[in-house]
């Protein structure tokens, strides 16, 4: 399992790592780098939990609460 900011989006990180590997499939509305209103840029979804040769059945992205300027991404895997 790898989980982290890849500054890319999900079907460029898999792509990038190869055969074998998964990105969760994050819910669609709740961004990972959020972007507060009349910040610079749009919010986005480059934080990502990807496994080798396994699946994720559930993910999401919790409120960070301002701790970061990314809100964190968890994943159950099988």
């Amino acid at each position: 399992m790898i989980a982290g900011d890849f500054n890319a989006d999900r079907p460029a990180v898999t792509r990038a790592l190869g055969d074998g590997f998964a990105a969760a499939v994050l819910p669609r509305g709740r961004y990972t780098r959020p972007r507060p209103d009349g910040g610079v840029g749009k919010s986005q979804n480059i934080d990502h939990v990807l496994v080798y040769m396994a699946s994720a059945s559930e993910s999401g992205v919790e409120d960070g609460r301002g701790l970061s300027d990314h809100n964190p991404v968890w994943a159950k895997l099988e």
